[in-house]
């Protein structure tokens, strides 16, 4: 059954990850991931109550800030599918494929019901820093991203790379040494050991 709010997704993601925590652990979420792993910095706790250590948002609007379509998920087939072609990074012998399609288009509306019915809480903000990514030819622009900062009591900066909202697939060691250089800062002699959840 498709889950279609993140109050039902969360309690399966932390029997899911719970013995994955036993060590300092952060999440990055992309896209509609970065709502969930938002939540799940939020709520996620280790046995002995440690929380993330980090959070890394990426292509994705802060909570609040409206991405064009304000309820995207309930568009046409065919207006849904002009949004894919225009965020890209689907291939395109899918897009060729009416029996893929059908298949896609189905879990893809509950991917965006799920992140477009995210309203956290006034005032909602975690204690770990945050760090905003995305693709300068994006239409989620830097402004967009810099609202994450409203949502952590810790430290936030933005870093954007050439692309646009798949530009993880171009400069993937670019951003993972972006990720290193926040959880691994320079002033530490031996790096922690850190479980990771990509969302």
């Amino acid at each position: 059954m498709a889950v279609t709010h993140l109050d039902t997704l969360v309690p399966t993601l932390q029997a899911v990850l719970e013995p994955l925590l036993t060590i300092p652990f952060a999440f990055f979420g992309h896209s509609t991931g970065a709502c969930i792993a938002f939540e799940a910095a939020r709520v996620l706790r280790a046995i002995d109550g440690r929380s993330a250590t980090h959070l890394f948002v990426s292509g994705r609007p802060a909570p609040g800030r409206a991405i064009g379509h304000r309820s995207i998920h309930s568009l046409s087939d065919q207006d849904l599918m002009a949004a894919l072609v225009r965020y890209g990074g689907t291939p395109s012998i899918v897009m060729e494929r009416a029996d893929l399609l059908a298949a896609i288009l189905s879990t893809l509306r509950s991917d965006l019901a799920l992140v477009e019915s995210h309203r956290p809480a006034a005032g909602t903000r975690l204690t770990c820093p945050i760090t905003a990514f995305g693709g300068v030819d994006d239409t989620i622009d830097s402004v967009s991203l810099q609202a994450w900062s409203e949502f952590t009591a810790a430290s936030f900066r933005v870093r954007m790379f050439p692309g646009g909202h798949f530009y993880l697939s171009e400069v993937g060691r670019a951003l993972v040494d972006e990720i290193v250089r926040d959880l691994c800062p320079a002033e530490t002699l031996q790096a922690p050991r850190l479980a990771g959840a990509a969302i």
